[in-house]
Order: C-alpha cells, then sequence, then structure tokens
C-alpha cells in the first residue's frame, strides 16, 4: 500500500489537512487493509460496512472513532481512488448529545457567599443572571449594561 499511502498524503498535503490528521487517516485506512490482509483497493462497500460493524460491535469503539474511520476512509475512496461512496450505505453513526452538568442554587448560592469583594460579586452575579460565556463577558463594556 506504499504507493496508496504517498497518493493518499498527498491529496490530504494539497488540500490543507494538518499532519496530525494526515497521520490519522492514513493509520485508520492502514488498519482497515490489515483487518482483510488486502489491499483497499480491493475492497468494497460491503467490506467497509463490515469493518464498520466489527468496530461497533467488537472492538466497541466510541462513536466518535468510528466517524474518524469512516471519514478516512470515505477520503482515501472518494478522493485518492475516485471511487463512488454511497452515503445511504456507509452512513455515520449518531453520536449522542450530553447535556451539561449545571450547579444546583445551593452550588450558586455557596460561591456568592463565599466572595467577599463587593465587584467580584456583582461581576458573579451579573453573569449567573444573564446567563453569558465566558466570551460574552469577556467583550462586556459598560454601555452594554442597561441600569
Amino acid at each position: 500500500m506504499s504507493e496508496l499511502r504517498e497518493k493518499m498524503k498527498m491529496d490530504m498535503e494539497l488540500r490543507g489537512y494538518s499532519s496530525g490528521t494526515i497521520v490519522g487517516y492514513i493509520r485508520q485506512v492502514s488498519n482497515f487493509a490489515k483487518f482483510y490482509n488486502k489491499s483497499p483497493k480491493y475492497l468494497g462497500e460491503e467490506e467497509i460496512r463490515d469493518y464498520l460493524h466489527y468496530c461497533i460491535m467488537e472492538k466497541k469503539l466510541s462513536e466518535v472513532t468510528v466517524n474518524h474511520i469512516n471519514a478516512s476512509l470515505k477520503f482515501f475512496y472518494t478522493k485518492t481512488l475516485n471511487k463512488y461512496w454511497n452515503v445511504d450505505k456507509i452512513a455515520r453513526i449518531k453520536v449522542p448529545k450530553k447535556l451539561p452538568s449545571i450547579l444546583s442554587p445551593e452550588e450558586v448560592n455557596s460561591i456568592f457567599d463565599v466572595t467577599e469583594n463587593l465587584k467580584h460579586k456583582a461581576i458573579l452575579m451579573t453573569i449567573y443572571s444573564a446567563g453569558l460565556r465566558v466570551s460574552e463577558v469577556c467583550n462586556l463594556i459598560i454601555t452594554d449594561i442597561d441600569r
């Protein structure tokens, strides 16, 4: 796969991919080829589906990792080998959304209670009551506050 590896690497470099992405994509395609002990140019849609299913069910890889493998193989087949990629048959796995952990009212009050500096307490209360993001707080100016 040396010749294909070099072609894939060049294709990614021409598109401005980072060195970390290049190494990761090449590793995933190489793992795929090793799994079947064949050059990936001789493998097709069914082998890709079976390999992704194996990664999910047997290896118990995370959704993000499986999607990384999918993206690596998709790049290799569509850009390097210039083959058709059926999105309906080789779909990305759904990544579950994680809700952020939030502070209880008691925890918020305890933060306010231990803050002794009046100015800092006012800042924290403004941030909390307005639900501001860190970037919004950093860019906050006096005229943004309607007294």
